[in-house]
């Protein structure tokens, strides 16, 4: 029944270790590295406008933001309810979605304020069956756009077409690439020298959330060798024990010269025992200050606040968030299984009656 109990735990303990395995690498799909969020919070009075925005992209810190607006896009006189997104050459590269055909408008065509459409993959074979469609033009209110490629945005409710935003309009939420020279204060008071009220605005960065979703899967990792070689150390142990007993056995029938010359591979295996314990204690006493400074990272995380936004990085950062708290519940679970495992194991062995040894 116990070996039942330890074959299920074991089975656990590996499932969670793959679940934070397979949740970091798909919150590295996401492409959210070095981002900021600027989202509004519940009780927001003030806005930047777009153009402030752009001035700040071309003066300091690449950045991108949405503007939407419900619309009805007629085409062979079908109509087709669509999501206009006004943004600007950037929005691709910081919210880590691919092209799948043609381009997105360039940083030239938005000053050029040039009628630019991209579909996204919904409406594109929604409306035209098909993503080669570059070339091809649609009207929007009552003006005519060139359509210039289709991005693959995953978003199969909706169809969506982003053109250059051209007007000074506000946008609920922005993101900013944070580069190295730059810290997230630096960025919180050049925004807010834009008119921006710091109470307005929750900035939200994505690396911290990336640290602890990664550190996640790392710590989890070293419980499960620590956990191994805990098993092997009370094994290793037991072995030295033997291997002292066969020696002092030994002592007492002959001299130490005789046993040695006649039992040298004693000697070996008692060397060996002793260094292979000292080696696991090593890569323990390695281990552990990993797992010591994750929970003090963790620790110190912000606390999470409640969006209320939609636009398309404020639902990724909320996929983060998601894939954060999947992570710290594997965490405990894998946690749980390992101090069962560990506990019963050594429960087992303590209360297993002991058998002294004879040696000839």
């Amino acid at each position: 029944m116990q070996n039942r109990v330890q074959l299920m735990l074991w089975i656990l303990i590996i499932s969670f270790g793959i679940g934070l395995l397979s949740i970091s690498i798909f919150s590295d799909q996401l492409h959210c590295e070095n981002l900021l969020l600027a989202t509004p919070t519940l009780s927001n009075t003030s806005k930047i406008s777009s153009k402030a925005l752009e001035k700040l992209t071309q003066e300091a810190f690449l950045s991108s933001y949405e503007i939407r607006s419900a619309e009805t896009l007629k085409i062979l006189n079908r109509s087709y309810p669509v999501a206009l997104i006004k943004t600007n050459y950037a929005y691709p590269l910081l919210s880590g979605k691919n092209i799948s055909s043609g381009s997105f408008f360039s940083e030239q065509d938005q000053k050029k304020q040039k009628k630019m459409a991209v579909l996204n993959k919904t409406a594109a074979y929604a409306m035209f069956g098909n993503d080669n469609i570059r070339g091809l033009h649609i009207d929007l209110s009552e003006e005519t756009y060139t359509i210039e490629g289709v991005l693959d945005d995953k978003n199969k409710a909706e169809n969506i077409i982003y053109v250059p935003a051209v007007s000074d309009q506000s946008p609920n939420a922005f993101i900013v690439h944070m580069e190295e020279r730059f810290k997230k204060s630096e960025i919180e008071n050049k925004c807010i020298a834009l008119g921006l009220e710091r109470s307005d605005y929750h900035f939200l960065e994505s690396n911290p959330l990336l640290t602890l979703i990664h550190g996640s899967f790392y710590v989890g990792l070293s419980w499960i060798i620590i956990a191994l070689f805990l098993l092997r150390l009370r094994q290793k142990r037991m072995c030295l024990r033997e291997n002292i007993e066969l020696i002092k056995s030994l002592s007492k029938q002959f001299y130490v010269v005789t046993w040695l010359r006649s039992h040298p591979k004693t000697v070996l295996k008692l060397f060996f025992h002793l260094g292979e314990i000292l080696l696991i204690i090593a890569v323990i006493l390695k281990l552990i200050p990993s797992s010591i400074t994750f929970f003090l990272v963790w620790h110190n995380t912000p606390e999470l606040p409640v969006l209320s936004d939609i636009s398309a990085f404020t639902q990724v950062y909320l996929q983060m968030k998601n894939l954060f708290f999947i992570s710290q519940t594997l965490l405990i679970g894998l946690f749980i299984s390992i101090s069962l495992l560990l506990m019963g194991t050594f429960y087992k062995r303590a209360s297993a009656p002991t058998t002294k040894l004879r040696f000839k």
